[in-house]
């Protein structure tokens, strides 16, 4: 719901994406109630992760959206 209310004017965002949708999907075996809850479970996971950023719920994650001490851990990897 964050992320409609966010970007009300926007179809094509990317939880509105039909490839983004699909993925949850055919992870849940086409189970469309067991899709949406894992679909807002990682949306709400991503957003604890990364301090609220609302941000993301418009938008994959980059890199640029770690902080510095996860950007280290990035690179010792």
């Amino acid at each position: 719901m964050q992320s409609q209310e966010l970007f009300p004017n926007n179809n094509n965002s990317y939880v509105n994406d039909r490839s983004f949708r699909l993925m949850y999907l055919r992870c849940e075996l086409f189970d469309v109630k067991r899709a949406a809850i894992r679909l807002v479970r990682h949306l709400d996971f991503v957003l604890e992760i990364f301090d609220n950023k609302k941000e993301l719920l418009g938008r994959p994650i980059r890199l640029t959206d770690l902080n510095d001490e996860s950007s280290k851990i990035h690179r010792l990897s």
